[in-house]
């Protein structure tokens, strides 16, 4: 059964907006007010003397789309129900909105096409992933509890000036959300602006910093293997080979998106947890000690305790982790080991797997990534993870306190048969 909306939804959308007399008045919008205010002499020339034209593009027709399409959904998702709007074929449907946008400017602009078949289909593909994250990760960005949909492109009619009696402000509210149980409104405003977002332009923007050795007879030649895959972007990948002090270090972790670990056989993985203290997301192998630090919960909501019956998650029996973790489960599990070390396992991922999870984390809102990294932090700092000198120091103390109370001296001297020769045997139980 739908809940009866708040009565002030019926009095917002049933309220009548000051008339505007063309005759007396001018109406100005956003963008004319954003641009007197930078620049008058630019306003005047474009809106008092004319000389600002439209120009069709691809970037109008997008965002027309673009908008109508997320409109429609939230429309559904808040007047009837999250599920009913995820049977929306939104793929379909902005196909259908980009060709009636195009035609339009299309007509408009002379019956000359201004843009090609790969742009718009590019546009598109762009377009249709958009609308998938939004709708999955929907709870996260419009939740319904207490809240409620005022309306989509709600017209929105006012003085800016009360000494400018003549000049209206007019222009129209994207998406406009209600808060009940705090009576206050939310005014969502849908940036579909698609400049810099070609491939190219989104690559000028990134780029992966390893600190590490260039050429090393245990590695491979990196400088030859960026120049082998990445021809065309020199500026992709920067090498960092000088010893840094702490504070450089730090300075690197704060301005990483995220710290990447893949190492396919790790005790621990150091650079993961300085990275999570800096506030700093992680993708990771869950292998060794790099699986503590993500924090993985048993059915419980417990941080897994490894035991000799469970010594590895690296199969993947439990998915749930801390926010600030982005998990890359190996694709293969070899044994390989030394005379010191019999049987370790080497846990390989695939690269494919590492991209999904960079497209992730590259996707995700810069806001949110600092809240989750700040998540990772916080978990650092807290008695549960202890990951902080003073913390780590008083374990230490406990420990040594706690050999005094139970060590025993060892005898003077021990006499060992030889002929005995004690049978090697696993600690743990062997994982198919």
């Amino acid at each position: 059964m739908r809940k009866k909306p708040p009565v002030i939804l019926k009095e917002i959308r049933e309220k009548k907006l000051p008339e505007i007399d063309y005759a007396t008045q001018k109406s100005i919008s956003y963008p004319q007010m954003s641009m007197f205010n930078e620049c008058p002499k630019k306003w005047s020339l474009q809106y008092r003397e004319g000389h600002k034209q439209f120009t069709s593009s691809i970037h109008t027709v997008f965002g027309t789309a673009l908008h109508e399409v997320l409109q429609h959904y939230l429309t559904v998702m808040y007047e009837q129900s999250g599920a009913e709007a995820d049977r929306i074929n939104t793929a379909e449907m902005l196909e259908e909105k980009l060709r009636e946008e195009y035609k339009k400017q299309y007509q408009a602009n002379n019956n000359q096409h201004f843009v090609t078949p790969d742009e718009l289909r590019e546009f598109y593909d762009d377009g249709v992933e958009i609308i998938r994250e939004i709708a999955k990760e929907r709870s996260k960005h419009f939740s319904k509890r207490g809240w409620y949909l005022v309306g989509c492109e709600v017209p929105l009619v006012l003085t800016p000036n009360p000494k400018l009696q003549n000049i209206m402000f007019q222009g129209f509210l994207d998406v406009v959300l209600y808060h009940e149980p705090t009576n206050t409104f939310k005014i969502i405003d849908i940036k579909t602006s698609r400049q810099g977002w070609s491939k190219k332009e989104k690559s000028k923007k990134c780029a992966m910093i390893m600190h590490t050795e260039i050429v090393s007879d245990h590695g491979t030649d990196l400088e030859a293997v960026r120049k082998v895959l990445f021809p065309k972007y020199p500026k992709a990948i920067y090498f960092s080979t000088n010893r840094l002090d702490i504070n450089q270090l730090n300075q690197l972790y704060n301005i990483a998106d995220a710290q990447i670990l893949l190492t396919s056989n790790e005790g621990w993985g150091l650079s993961l947890t300085e990275a999570i203290l800096a506030g700093t997301p992680i993708i990771a192998n869950v292998t060794g000690g790099m699986q503590d630090q993500m924090r993985f919960e048993d059915e419980k909501g417990n941080w897994i305790n490894f035991s000799k019956d469970f010594p590895s998650n690296h199969r993947g029996t439990y998915k749930k982790h801390g926010a600030w973790a982005f998990p890359v489960y190996p694709a293969s599990i070899s044994i390989q080991g030394s005379p010191q070390t019999p049987y370790i396992s080497a846990d390989r991922v695939r690269i494919e797997d590492v991209v999904d999870q960079i497209n992730k984390v590259y996707h995700i809102p810069s806001e949110i990534r600092t809240q989750i990294g700040l998540e990772g932090r916080k978990w650092a700092i807290s008695d549960e993870a202890g990951f902080t000198g003073e913390k780590m120091g008083q374990r230490i103390i406990n420990y040594i306190d706690e050999l005094f109370l139970t060590w025993k001296p060892r005898k003077n001297f021990e006499l060992i048969n030889t002929k005995n020769v004690e049978k090697r045997v696993l600690n743990h139980k062997l994982q198919y």
